[in-house]
């Protein structure tokens, strides 16, 4: 909360700084627009970055929309902000996948524990990371013919609004074995231990807020009415750890209902770690709010 309150306080601050300034600026015997609103998309590579301990992970496409607004301190230089909405996704494929923990006993007038054991092929599960990004960039503009070469650098802080995943296992058989009496319980599915097929998996996990590392360059056009068209690529490299709790098992059984288990993502099941990686293609339209 206290980084939400930071940011919001920086914005507040920039955009007072802003609008307290004259609306236009002398340059020559012309007048060059203070300040520009815009509207932005973007797509490309959108990759979750993080080190399992088992499996591959996929890089996927992603994409993000947002409004954006200029303020010019001169001809070439310019200051940057708005708000994205930007989406991440990521896959992750696991062949195998074997464990087992202690659980109370699944039998009524037996307080033996149990070791619950989950053995699963061809695990697929893909992750969609949504979050409220707010750039705070630098501009620089120069001509180039009848177009203009700009780059622009900075950061952007995210504001989580959401993590999903959506899983699937091939085949998984799950089974108990009692220590005490060395028995195997399997092929009882009243109880949970039984083979699935094209068993599916869904649900939510925590991130926090994010720090990205924010590059655009590219080309733009002012057209004769006053608008003009940016056409780039981008780079955002998020900077800090986003998972907000690691831990647990895709697969968790309950002893209240034991036909149904409880599941997880395997981003925090198998890793402590995630980042975040944007790369692509950005076009932006902005218009002068003076002239």
């Amino acid at each position: 909360m206290k980084y939400l309150i930071q940011i919001s306080f920086f914005v507040f601050c920039l955009n007072g700084f802003i609008f307290a300034q004259k609306t236009e600026l002398e340059i020559g015997s012309k007048t060059a627009p203070k300040q520009e609103l815009s509207v932005r998309g973007g797509i490309g590579l959108s990759s979750l970055l993080y080190s399992p301990s088992e499996g591959d992970v996929k890089g996927r496409t992603g994409w993000s929309l947002g409004l954006g607004y200029d303020y010019n301190l001169n001809k070439m230089l310019a200051l940057h902000t708005g708000l994205e909405y930007t989406f991440y996704s990521g896959k992750l494929e696991i062949d195998n996948i074997l464990y087992g923990y202690d659980i109370p006993s699944p039998y009524p007038n037996i307080n033996e524990s149990y070791t619950f054991i989950v053995d699963g092929f061809d695990y697929t599960e893909k992750q969609t990371l949504h979050y409220l990004n707010i750039p705070v960039m630098a501009k620089l503009t120069l001509p180039i013919g009848g177009f203009g070469f700009y780059a622009m650098g900075g950061f952007k802080f995210g504001i989580p609004l959401s993590a999903k995943y959506k899983g699937e296992f091939e085949n998984v058989t799950t089974s108990a074995y009692s220590a005490y009496s060395n028995q195997w319980h399997e092929n009882e599915p009243d109880h949970g231990f039984s083979d699935y097929y094209n068993m599916e998996t869904d649900g939510q996990f925590d991130i926090k807020l994010q720090t990205a590392l924010a590059l655009e360059a590219g080309l733009s056009f002012q057209f004769p009415h006053g608008g003009k068209v940016y056409a780039g690529l981008f780079l955002d490299y998020g900077l800090n750890n986003v998972l907000k709790n690691s831990g647990g098992y895709l697969l968790q059984y309950q002893n209240e209902n034991p036909t149904v288990f409880e599941s997880a993502s395997a981003i925090p099941s198998y890793t402590d770690k995630l980042q975040t990686l944007a790369c692509g293609l950005t076009l932006r339209y902005s218009i002068n709010l003076a002239k």
